[in-house]
This record gives C-alpha cells, structure tokens and sequence, in this order.
C-alpha cells in the first residue's frame, strides 16, 4: 500500500511561501498554497511601478496553478492542542493540574526537537468556511503597508486590478507639484529618489525622517551616500521630526514639533504591520503586540508543534525584513518540516541556514533610481552604477523565477547559496567571526 504523502498548508503566496512550496514539493509532501489574492508582487520594485507604471506589467505576475485563492480566517486546534479541562471562573484548572491560558495550552519550548509533542494545529478555516486539514502549516502573510506601495486588496484581487492600482497612483502624482515623504528608511529613501529621477525638479520633494540619519539601521555610510545623492537631485531632508498618522493630509503637513509642510500628495512610508491574524482566534497568545507571530530559534509559531511561520510576519529573530531573510526563513521551516516528518532533530536560524553562522550575512542594495544606488554586504559599502545594476539583476532572476522558469530558479538559488557562503566570511567584523 502506498504510504499517505503528508499536507503541508502554505499560507501567503509571496517569496517564501512560494519557496516553501518549491522545497517541499520537491521532497514528496503534498503542499497546498493557499493565497487571499490572485496575484503576486515584486514588492521591491513598487515604487519604480509608482512612477512608470508600465514596469507594473513586469513585476505583477498571476499565481501559479493551483493556488487556493481564498482567505484564511483561522488556525484552527486539533482535539489535543488544548487540553481537555473544565476551567473554574477564577481561570484555576479543575483536572489535570494545567494551568490554563487565555486561548489555550502553550507549552515551553524543549530545546532541538522544537516544541514539546501534542501540540499541534490540525486545519485552516477558509472565509466561505471550508476546512483545510494539515500535518504540517507555513505562516507566510508577510505585512501591511500604506498604499500605493502595498496593494489596496478590497480594490485588488487580480494582475488587471494591481496594474490599475499602480496606473492610478501614477496619474496621481504626475498632477502634484508638491510631494512629502513620510520616513527615512528603505521605502522612503527609493521612493524620493524614484519620484526626482523621474520628475527632476519638476516636482518638490520633501523627505520627513524621525532619525538623525537616513537609514538608521544600516552603515552610516549608507545614509550618507543616500542623503548626498538626494540633495544633489533637490530632495529637502528634514531630519528629527515625527509625523503623526493624522497629520499625513494632502494641502499640509504637520510635524510634532509644528513644522508645516505643503502637500499636493503624501507618501506614507513609515514602517509596516505584520500579518498573522490567522492565530488570532485560538492562538492570541502567540501574537506580539504589533501583530507578529512570535517565533522560537526552530521558527515554529510558540506554543505549536507544528506550524511555522517566515518573512515578515514573524518576529522575535531580530533580523531585518526583507526578501534575503524571507527565503532563509522559507528554507529552515522547510528543512524542519522534513526533519519533524522524519523525528530528527530541528535546525535553528540562522545557523541552519547559514552555515553556521549566528546572523545573517548584512547583503542590502537600495535603488537610487535606474543608475545609481548604494549597496552593503557585510562590512563593505558600494556605491554608484555597480549597486543599481545589481539590484536590476537580483529584480530580474526573482520575477523570472516567480514566473516558474527553472532555469532562473536554479540560477537564483547558486547565486543566493555562493552570497551566504561569501557572507559568513567576507568583510565581516572581528566580532561576528567569532560568533
């Protein structure tokens, strides 16, 4: 008799949740992917799509066949995930000697095998209500982020409707003169230098940071290269100043410290939300305060065996979010799965994935329009038309393997495994060698 192939469900259709599905299916699992929406997005190239909405064609592809396209609502239990025991009102247990827990039993963790046996998840809840069981499930819903530059998904829900998003957004700023950025980060330092590579000085941009740098988190050389290049361009960089949500309003906007600034548009690009409000409904306890899925060193979800969750939705690893991170996350979890399947020991991150090595190799490139940019690995910065070409090549084989090509695919994955083996040991400080 044929052995039952164990389900893997794969929630979030995006870099690693494809990757996920790529791993598994390869090593005999039946994998489900399952996706709220029919597209997927380069999201790294939305803000060149923002102003040439034509690349918006190159970089939203369909699904690939035999995505679910349905939304998730919740991770439901299996009979054993929480205890059976009748609670008293003062929440002491009656039986057993568990003490219980807002929305169920969460054990500790119990070191290379991951989270203590019987405690698992057993199904999805679809919206129209349909159950999808499980062995195995991938949390990978990555996050929210204020439009144009994540999609708006009660207007898009197909590759015409994102496209029509990034047209709209287009024709949007081509009428303003006056334009603020909201957020000195990656997201805001692209989308300036996108909107004045474009528009020249045609338009006045101004970029709002609440840091004393740009890019706060990378080299200070990084921030400067960037801050240099916009000033050049005629970007107006206000530094130290916060801007509260209900201040982003077209006409004016108003800084804490009473600062106005005109505003035909705002660009809202201050951080992101984590998704993970698939744990809500049982498993509250596993989510952080901003939403995020709170990971173990295995990247399973605290509290289940056997559901994980990667990229941006997950928090607690402490690594920067962003496609590099999102695959290496995408491959632990797969690796785990097969190990769990197996009763092997897990892998932990990033050293499962990296060599050993206790963090991710530091390989960043930041566009600064189409022949500039600025680029970080590890301890090194480069700057200039070597960076932007790079960022162009990395573009072009992600869309390519998201487009199902196995060529690029393969490509892809020699070219991210040789930066990982290079990034354990190239320009990297006297401290992280030691770790």
């Amino acid at each position: 008799m044929e052995k039952k192939r164990q389900v893997v469900a794969v929630v979030g259709g995006s870099f690693a949740g494809r990757r996920v599905e790529r791993l598994l299916s390869s090593q005999g699992f039946e994998v489900k992917l399952i996706d709220a929406k029919g597209f997927w997005e380069y999201h790294p190239a939305a803000c060149r799509a923002i102003v040439e909405p034509a690349h918006a064609k190159r970089i939203v592809l369909p699904q690939p066949l035999g995505t679910v396209l349905a939304k998730v609502v919740s991770i439901e239990p299996t009979k054993h995930s929480i205890p059976d025991v009748t609670y008293e009102a003062s929440g002491s247990a009656s039986s057993s000697g568990v003490t219980p827990h807002e929305e169920g039993f969460i054990p500790r963790d119990i070191g290379e095998h991951g989270t203590e046996e019987g405690t698992s998840a057993g199904a999805l809840r679809l919206e129209d209500g349909e159950r999808v069981p499980f062995d195995f499930c991938v949390i990978c819903t990555g996050s929210a982020y204020a439009e144009p530059v994540k999609a708006n998904l009660v207007q898009a829900q197909s590759v015409e409707e994102r496209v029509r998003q990034f047209q709209s957004a287009h024709e949007t700023l081509q009428t303003c003169k006056d334009v603020v950025v909201v957020g000195g980060g990656f997201v805001g330092v692209e989308l300036a230098a996108e909107i004045v590579g474009k528009f020249g000085k045609g338009k006045t941009v101004t970029l709002i940071s609440s840091h004393p740098t740009l890019l706060e988190r990378m080299p200070e050389a990084v921030g400067t290269a960037c801050q240099s290049w916009l000033e050049a361009k005629g970007v107006k960089i206000v530094f130290n100043e916060k801007v509260d949500a209900g201040n982003m309003q077209a006409d004016v906007v108003l800084t804490n410290s009473g600062q106005r600034f005109k505003a035909d548009v705002v660009y809202n690009c201050v951080g992101f939300r984590a998704q993970a409000e698939v744990l809500r409904e049982h498993y509250s306890a596993a989510l952080d305060a901003r939403g995020g899925a709170r990971v173990n060193k295995h990247l399973q979800v605290e509290g289940l065996r056997n559901v994980f969750a990667v990229g941006d939705c997950m928090t607690g690893m402490g690594e920067e979010k962003n496609a590099l991170n999102a695959d290496l996350g995408a491959s632990l979890a797969a690796l785990n799965i097969q190990r769990l399947a197996a009763g092997g020991a897990l892998a932990t991150f990033p050293e499962g994935v990296c060599h050993g090595a206790a963090s991710v190799p530091q390989i960043v490139c930041i566009s600064l329009y189409k022949w500039s940019g600025v680029m970080q690995f590890n301890g090194l910065v480069l700057t200039g038309f070597v960076p932007a070409m790079v960022k162009s090549l990395v573009e072009y084989f992600q869309v390519a393997s998201a487009g199902e090509s196995r060529i690029h695919t393969g490509a892809w994955d020699i070219i991210e495994a040789i930066n990982i083996k290079l990034g354990r040991y190239l320009f990297v400080s006297s401290s992280d060698k030691k770790n």
